[in-house]
């Protein structure tokens, strides 16, 4: 009879165990891919204004629709400073011209994400100082914020940083390219 209730009481903690592992794993997350980091030029009036861009593809790995919701943020190595994501219909169109083809803007990002289906879309970055030699940017709304674990429900960011580099000196740094180094996932 002990070891009857011993066995059931060990057959309860092992299922509520592989429960909550269950629930953990149940976690949506989509594919980020950075494609491209480059530099616009947007003449408004008698000024050129200075863009720089991320092309970059999301991709819902799942059976399920997902709604995407985005947010990008881009850190300078100078001034400490953060450059959340810029919508600028002019820098936009300059992009799509540079590029010859078109992509989805922050706004357009904003939508249903099909099983399977990749988006490609553009983040712009405005105002990132010129003497910038690296930018980290940080990508939030790539997993699903909830969880449980033990049982317990658990809300927590997991947020995509992509490291860039630009080599070169201090003279003319806005034609100097930037480069992907790394990436990384973190909790917040």
């Amino acid at each position: 009879m002990r070891r009857g209730l011993l066995l059931c009481g060990l057959l309860v903690v092992c299922f509520m165990a592989i429960s909550s592992f269950a629930f953990a794993e149940d976690r949506w997350h989509l594919d980020f891919k950075q494609v491209k980091m480059d530099r616009v030029l947007v003449k408004i009036g008698e000024t050129n204004t200075p863009y720089w861009y991320l092309i970059y593809k999301v991709t819902n790995p799942t059976d399920e629709s997902i709604s995407l919701n985005l947010q990008l943020k881009a850190y300078s190595d100078v001034g400490k400073k953060a450059y959340i994501e810029w919508f600028s219909p002019l820098a936009v169109k300059a992009i799509v011209a540079k590029e010859h083809r078109a992509f989805k803007n922050v706004q357009e990002m904003r939508t249903e994400i099909g099983p399977g289906e990749t988006l490609e879309g553009v983040a712009l970055f405005k105002g990132v100082h010129e003497g910038t030699d690296t930018l980290r940017i940080e990508v939030f709304g790539l997993w699903d914020r909830v969880t449980y674990d033990k049982g317990q429900l658990v809300v927590e960011d997991k947020v995509l940083k992509l490291y860039f580099f630009r080599p070169g000196d201090e003279f003319y740094p806005q034609f100097d390219q930037f480069f992907f180094k790394k990436q990384e996932w973190a909790v917040l």
